[in-house]
C-alpha cells in the first residue's frame, strides 16, 4: 500500500514540476513502480525522466537514470539494451566523478555478465564494483553486490564462499532493519542449501523468506520462492505439487515481466512431463522455454531445456535430430564450466538411450 501511494505521489508531483524537478519525480515513480512489479510502467517513465534530464543538461542524473533504467530493461529480458545503457552511464559516472554510481552500476554490469555466461568478466567487474564501494563508504550497497557476487562464487563451486557471505549480509540487513533485502538473501540461502542437498533446512528457510516476502509484498521474490518450493516438492518426489507450485509461480513471472524466470520454470516443467512420461507435452513447454531463454541469453538454461527437448525427440523416435540436439546444447555447458549439469544430464542421457536401445549421444557403450 505504502508503495502503491508513493508512486502515485511521485507521479502527481512530476505533473506540476518543471525540468529537474519534473525528472527526478519522474524516476522516483519509475523506480516505485518496478518495486510494485509494474516492469513496463517503469520502464517508461524512467525514458521519460531521462529525456528530461538530458533537455535540461543535468548529465549527473542522466547517469543515474540511465543505469537504473538498465537494470528495468534486464528484467525485462532486453539483454543487450541493458548492457549497452549500463556501459553509457558507467562512462558518464567516470565524466562527472560519480564514483558511488560508478561502483553499483559495475555490480549490475556483473549481474549482466553473470546471467549471460560471462562468468570471467562477472567477477572482474564484481571486484571493481566491490573495491569502489567500500572506498567511498556505502555499506547498503557494499552488502547488495555481495549477494550478487556469492550466486557468482555458487555457480563457480565455491559453495562454503557463498554460504558465508549470504550470511555475512544477511546479518546487515537485519542490523539495519531492512525486512524486504532480508528476505531476498534468506531466499538465496534457502536454494543453496537445496543445492547442498540439506533439504530441511532449505524448506524451512524457503517457507521463511516467502512468508517475508509476501509481507513486503516483494512479489518478483515471491515467485522465485515459489520456483524454489516447486523444486523442493519434486526432490521429494512430488512430481504432482512441483507442478502445481509451478503453475503459481507462472502468473507472478509474467505479471512482473520476468521473462528469464518465466522461461526457467516453464523448462522445470517441462522436465517434470518428461519425467512422467508425457514427451508430447514436455515438448511443448521445452520449445516455449527455449525461445526466452534465446531472448534473455540465459544460456546455461538454453543448454539444460535444449538437452532435455533432445530426449522427447528421442522418445518419439528421432534418433538422428535427437542426437545433434543434444550435442549441440551439451557443447553449451561444457563450454559455460557447469560440471555438475555436464554430468547430470550426460546421465540423463546415457539412461535414455539405453532404454530406447540406441548408441549414446556420446558414443558411450557402457
Amino acid at each position: 500500500m505504502r508503495l502503491d501511494a508513493g508512486c502515485t505521489f511521485w507521479k502527481e508531483l512530476a505533473a506540476i514540476a518543471v525540468e529537474a524537478d519534473r525528472a527526478e519525480s519522474l524516476r522516483r515513480a519509475g523506480l516505485s513502480a518496478y518495486a510494485l512489479g509494474r516492469t513496463q510502467e517503469s520502464v517508461d517513465l524512467l525514458k521519460e525522466a531521462l529525456e528530461q534530464f538530458r533537455r535540461s543538461g543535468d548529465v549527473r542524473r542522466e547517469g543515474v537514470t540511465l543505469g537504473d533504467l538498465a537494470g528495468r530493461q534486464k528484467a525485462a529480458g532486453r539483454m543487450p539494451e541493458a548492457e549497452e545503457m549500463l556501459r553509457r552511464a558507467i562512462e558518464i559516472h567516470r565524466s562527472v566523478g560519480n564514483r558511488r554510481s560508478e561502483g553499483i552500476d559495475l555490480g549490475a554490469l556483473a549481474v549482466l555478465y553473470e546471467e549471460t555466461g560471462r562468468l570471467a568478466e562477472a567477477e572482474r567487474s564484481f571486484d571493481q564494483a566491490l573495491a569502489i564501494l567500500r572506498e567511498v563508504g556505502d555499506r547498503q550497497y557494499t552488502a547488495s553486490t555481495l549477494v550478487n557476487a556469492a550466486s557468482l562464487y555458487r555457480q563457480t563451486g565455491r559453495l562454503e564462499l557463498s554460504e558465508q557471505t549470504y550470511l555475512e549480509t544477511v546479518a546487515y540487513f537485519r542490523e539495519t532493519g531492512d525486512l524486504r533485502s532480508e528476505g531476498v538473501i534468506v531466499g538465496s540461502l534457502a536454494s543453496l542449501y537445496a543445492q547442498l542437498g540439506r533439504m530441511e533446512l532449505a524448506e524451512r528457510t524457503c517457507a521463511q523468506a516467502l512468508d517475508i516476502h509476501r509481507r513486503t509484498g516483494h512479489r518478483r521474490s515471491e515467485g522465485y520462492c515459489l520456483g524454489l518450493r516447486a523444486f523442493l516438492h519434486n526432490a521429494r518426489g512430488d512430481i504432482a505439487q512441483s507442478l502445481r507450485t509451478y503453475e503459481e509461480a507462472l502468473p507472478i513471472y509474467r505479471d512482473v515481466g520476468d521473462r528469464r524466470f518465466e522461461g526457467i520454470a516453464l523448462g522445470h516443467m517441462g522436465m517434470l512431463h518428461l519425467a512422467s512420461g508425457r514427451p508430447d507435452l514436455a515438448e511443448r513447454f521445452l520449445e516455449s522455454a527455449l525461445v526466452l531463454h534465446r531472448v534473455v541469453r540465459n544460456r546455461n538454461s538454453e543448454g539444460s531445456h535444449g538437452c532435455a527437448l533432445a530426449l522427447c525427440l528421442l522418445a518419439r523416435g528421432l534418433v538422428a535430430e535427437a542426437s545433434a540436439l543434444w550435442r549441440e546444447n551439451f557443447a553449451i555447458l561444457v563450454g559455460l564450466g557447469d560440471a555438475g549439469e555436464v554430468e547430470r544430464l550426460r546421465g540423463d542421457m546415457r539412461s535414455a538411450c539405453a532404454k530406447a536401445s540406441v548408441t549414446a549421444f556420446d558414443g558411450n557403450t557402457g
